[in-house]
């Protein structure tokens, strides 16, 4: 696999007619997505197999360290119902051992990820700490 820039601004780069970007500036979700809004964008979402893939790809060339990374996927609105940020219905999840566990104390949780091996599958995690609005963490952006 390539990165390519296609049609995408500096830094950003293509895939299926959508551009993605790494921001490795610590923040809350709420915050990550305000900024991927600010950029056109909404925080990344998720929709098959090979859009997994790419996104495996593009942690492994922009995060060395492979950290948790907020996407756009919550449950915000309603408790056990999965939502991408963009407004899309969750159709392709890919969950950690164990999760969704509802850590968040209101029951409500956004979602990071983490890339455990990039042979294996990449799997979705709430976060470890209770309040969503103290963890900070780097993001990943898409936009049209």
């Amino acid at each position: 696999m390539e990165l390519q820039q296609d049609t995408c601004p500096s830094f950003w780069f293509s895939f299926n007619g959508r551009c993605y970007k790494y921001f490795n500036t610590e923040t809350t979700w709420a915050d990550a997505e305000l900024y991927c809004v600010s950029q056109g964008g909404n925080l990344v979402s998720i929709h098959s197999r090979e859009e997994e893939d790419f996104v495996k790809f593009l942690i492994k060339s922009s995060d060395p360290a492979e950290g948790l990374t907020w996407i756009g996927l919550h449950d915000i609105a309603k408790e056990g119902r999965w939502m991408w940020s963009d407004g899309c219905a969750a159709k392709y999840l890919f969950w950690y051992r164990g999760q969704p566990n509802n850590s968040g104390r209101d029951g409500s949780e956004p979602v990071t990820f983490r890339l455990i091996d990039i042979h294996l599958p990449l799997e979705l995690k709430p976060p470890i700490e209770n309040s969503i609005s103290s963890l900070q963490l780097g993001f990943y952006s898409q936009r049209t």
